[in-house]
């Protein structure tokens, strides 16, 4: 049978190929795309202060290329460490029993403050502690824990069979709980007797751990959380070495932790880059085949108490970088974690996340599925050569404690959360539903409700290991090993965690308190002050700046200023126009201002500063200006709105 024009038009096509087109010639053809506009201005910097490019080709990658972390194991999933908690012992005995029946394949809890060793017990009653794995970070409360954990399991070779990461990183607790040089000198010690301790009691356990997360909650870039915690592991070895153990040993015992934020490249990356300079570091030690397990965890940094099921995409994509960037443990937080209380739903949909990404997307049969790309690996060893320079700064300048005692490392974090704080102010940075596309209908959560902490408070009461060890076998409770003192006056300059939404949140919780208390909607009444069909873009505008605040809008079809106040009735007005309508408006708003001195009036539209004083001279003190930080500008008007000032 003889070929069709059409059989032979398609056999050609499957035989040809695309002519090669060179990156200039591809910027040509964009630039001509964008009518107006250049590729160049698709360029943009990251915290991390690298140049993210349009598009990435083959002479991006760096010279003498090679995989970062070229993964090669049949076997890439992780361990589930869903946070299991439970007001009772009872109750997270029964939550925990539940977690592992829905897939969690690691003993993973917040340790309760009435934990003893009679409780202990009771805490693991048909749980397969020798077949499921461990996974426990925390604070000081871990040192009472392995104590409580070598009293409820007996025998060397029950002990044997324990498995996991249990563990505290002394550095951390330094930078959350403002401890002093002698409490540093005395928690140190402890934490080595009792190192020393859980390796001969439980040889299998990994408990050397390196807090990576605390550098992104508080604001630190993915620069400075690889740079931070390389150095920290390395104060770990040189601090442990001189209690006796090798090296081989100590780096066998160590694991890390990261937290990830929504910037999905830059966290993947993060991730091949650590691990790459870990092993970089290894082999200075001389240690080979050296691996760095990792637990990552969801960030809290970007969770909003506002329009919260947006939470749910955002640890969606966090758990997904984390995956791809292969780490070993993962704990996705639930998406009204922020509220303290933590739903069934919440914690449902989180374990499930992780039951998608391994069941439906297979991701746990891929080896390094980041690795190759061009983007991935240039940023990568941008990565790795920025976190290298700033590891380097801190070894030479003593250390990384000598670099928290003075302040250097919370500088550096400081000065980045005000960068990013002040970015999602402006709006440069969006969260959806707190700053952009608000809600107004939802029905905000009690605002003074916040995160209830099952872990202690103060600081662990005992000089030396063996008081704890003697202390578990008397009966102590776990609140009981601490000390409710003041922090320290001489204390080290503390590594403060926040959420980028909480200015917006405190705005609104203000706003709907107003509604509650007065059974009064806040409305704002947007006047035109020029043609009206021109304004559509500048009252979207200005309405969706108020509704970030929780204050709704009514588009006024009147010119007649007074009309409409007295007609209305409302709190604020907004007077809406470019510089030239609301120039030529003036006289009438003046006229308007002084005879109702108990409304609130704004002014948006104009970005002449000049223009600005003018009305401010009048007595409309409410400018809105898209070009200003947002939050400040709102809490102005809130500040009319509920208290009149």
């Amino acid at each position: 049978m003889k070929e069709g024009n059409g059989v032979k038009q398609l056999s050609a096509a499957i035989q040809s190929t695309f002519p090669d087109v060179t990156y200039e010639q591809w910027v040509e053809a964009a630039d001509r795309a964008l009518k107006g506009k250049t590729i160049g201005e698709y360029y943009r910097k990251t915290y991390e202060n690298i140049t993210i490019k349009p598009l990435y080709t083959k002479a991006d990658l760096p010279v003498g290329y090679e995989r970062m972390y070229p993964a090669t194991t049949s076997d890439n999933s992780w361990y589930i460490a869903q946070a299991v908690t439970g007001k009772t012992i009872e109750e997270l005995h029964k939550n925990l029993l539940s977690a592992i029946r829905n897939g969690q394949n690691s003993i993973s809890l917040t340790i309760p403050d009435c934990l003893d060793a009679t409780a202990f017990a009771k805490l693991f009653h048909h749980i397969d502690v020798a077949n499921i794995p461990f996974f426990i970070e925390g604070e000081e409360e871990v040192i009472p824990f392995y104590a409580f954990l070598t009293e409820g399991i007996k025998g060397s070779a029950e002990r044997e069979k324990i498995t996991g990461w249990i563990g505290t990183d002394p550095v951390a607790v330094f930078c959350r709980n403002c401890y002093s040089s002698q409490m540093m000198k005395m928690f140190y010690s402890i934490w080595q007797d009792s190192l020393h301790y859980m390796d001969q009691q439980f040889p299998n356990l990994k408990t050397i751990y390196v807090d990576g997360t605390i550098y992104e909650k508080s604001g630190g870039n993915a620069v400075q959380q690889i740079a931070f915690a390389l150095a920290t592991a390395v104060e770990h070895i040189e601090q442990i070495k001189k209690s006796g153990w090798n090296v081989e040993q100590i780096f066998s015992k160590i694991f890390f932790g990261f937290s990830i934020s929504s910037h999905f490249f830059m966290e993947i990356a993060k991730l091949r880059a650590a691990r790459y300079l870990w092993k970089k570091i290894a082999e200075s030690y001389h240690v080979r085949n050296v691996t760095m397990d990792i637990y990552a965890e969801t960030t809290n940094g970007n969770k909003s108490k506002l329009d919260p099921y947006t939470n749910m995409l955002r640890i969606g994509g966090e758990a997904f970088a984390a995956t791809i960037g292969q780490v070993q443990i993962l704990r996705v937080s639930p998406y009204d974690e922020v509220f303290g209380e933590v739903s069934a739903l919440g914690q449902r949909i989180s374990r499930n996340i992780h039951h998608l990404f391994r069941e439906e997307a297979k991701l746990s049969l891929v080896s390094d599925p980041a690795g190759g790309s061009y983007f991935v690996e240039s940023l990568t060893q941008q990565l790795i050569e920025k976190a290298w320079t700033l590891f380097l700064t801190i070894e030479d300048s003593g250390g990384m404690l000598s670099s928290i005692i003075e302040g250097k490392v919370q500088n550096q974090v400081a000065e980045m959360k005000a960068v990013k704080q002040s970015d999602v102010n402006q709006r440069k940075t969006k969260l959806i539903g707190t700053n952009q596309y608000v809600d107004l209908t939802e029905k905000l959560h009690d605002p003074f409700e916040t995160a209830k902490n099952q872990a202690h408070s103060g600081y662990l009461a005992v000089s030396d290991f063996y008081q704890v060890i003697e202390k578990v076998k008397a009966g102590t409770r776990l609140d009981q090993f601490f000390t409710k003192v003041d922090q320290a006056s001489e204390g080290i300059q503390p590594l403060q965690c926040f959420r980028l939404s909480e200015p917006y949140e405190k705005i609104r919780f203000e706003v709907a308190k107003y509604e509650n208390e007065t059974g009064e909607k806040p409305t704002a009444i947007l006047i035109n002050c020029g043609d009206l069909k021109d304004k559509k873009l500048i009252f979207d505008e200005v309405s969706e700046w108020l509704h970030t605040a929780g204050i709704a809008t009514e588009i006024s079809q009147d010119n007649d200023f007074d009309k409409i106040i007295k007609e209305s009735g409302k709190k604020l007005y907004c007077f809406c126009g470019n510089d030239q309508e609301l120039t030529a408006a003036f006289s009438d708003i003046q006229f308007i201002v002084q005879k109702y001195p108990d409304k609130g009036f704004i002014i948006a539209g104009s970005k002449e500063a000049d223009i600005h004083n003018k009305f401010k001279q009048i007595g409309v003190q409410l400018i809105l200006n898209t070009q200003e930080e947002q939050v400040q500008c709102l809490e102005r008007i809130v500040r009319f709105f509920v208290k009149g000032e």
